[in-house]
């Protein structure tokens, strides 16, 4: 067992969200998933939307792309951004531990996420959206059909971050 050399404390700087996906698909769909989302999730189906998963880099150009618009839009400090090679090095040294989610109708790109998979837990890392829609719930989908893939994978826990405070307010907890 693996000891720290120093004496290291845990201090609290934020609630986590997590879906326990060893409960299996219908009871996360209705317990995890409020009716407004389920709802949009539904429409989003009927309307033709469809979630594809990438384990390589087929579509990271255009991520990288909404994602630094997505953190212009949100006025993200500079911490928020990466260079370009960051996130082909991800792809490269983390193999089948990553992958790219894409929410397409018509082969147009209205939001995707990057997971990532560790024993396990399978993590929301980074999402972006299309803001020539912004009114679309992207979201509710893509985090609906990863925690399929999640299940499918047998994957345990889905862990959707932490939002940015410790308030029960937080935007996260609204999902």
């Amino acid at each position: 067992e693996f000891q720290f050399s120093q004496n290291i404390q845990n201090i609290l700087n934020r609630n986590i969200v997590t879906i326990n996906l060893f409960n299996g698909w219908d009871q996360i769909w209705n317990t995890e998933f409020n009716s407004a989302n389920r709802g949009h999730i539904r429409k989003l189906e009927k309307e033709g939307f469809k979630v594809e998963f990438y384990n390589d880099t087929a579509f990271l150009d255009e991520f990288i792309g909404l994602y630094n618009i997505t953190m212009d839009h949100v006025n993200s400090s500079d911490y928020y951004y990466f260079e370009n090679n960051f996130y082909y090095k991800l792809f490269e040294r983390l193999k089948e531990k990553i992958f790219l989610a894409r929410l397409e109708k018509g082969g147009l790109t209205y939001a995707a996420s990057l997971f990532l998979r560790s024993g396990n837990f399978l993590t929301y890392y980074l999402s972006a959206r299309n803001y020539s829609n912004k009114k679309l719930p992207s979201s509710n989908i893509l985090l609906s059909e990863t925690s399929k893939r999640g299940i499918s994978d047998n994957l345990t826990v889905f862990n959707l971050g932490g939002g940015l405070t410790l308030s029960d307010e937080d935007a996260l907890f609204k999902f």
